[in-house]
């Protein structure tokens, strides 16, 4: 497992905290503003793949949340 970090705060870049490669995934734990999360990509995807993949986090989780219970757009 490697560990890297990227600069620049928490809410603006995702932080990678560890990332695993198994065959041909890649799993990669990540922290943006208050969201953890892990997820899996092909293990050849680049850095700005996974970036763009992040892009609106935690915005975009605050706004599914909000529609599950009801407070989101109609």
């Amino acid at each position: 497992m490697a560990t890297s970090e990227r600069s620049g705060s928490a809410a603006s870049a995702p932080v990678v905290l560890d990332a695993e490669v198994v065959e041909d995934r890649m799993l990669v734990g990540v922290d943006r503003g208050e969201v953890s999360l892990v997820i899996e990509a092909p293990a050849d995807a680049s850095e700005e793949e996974i970036e763009a993949a992040l892009d609106g986090l935690p915005e975009s989780v605050v706004q599914t949340a909000d529609l599950f219970v009801g407070g989101g757009p109609a």
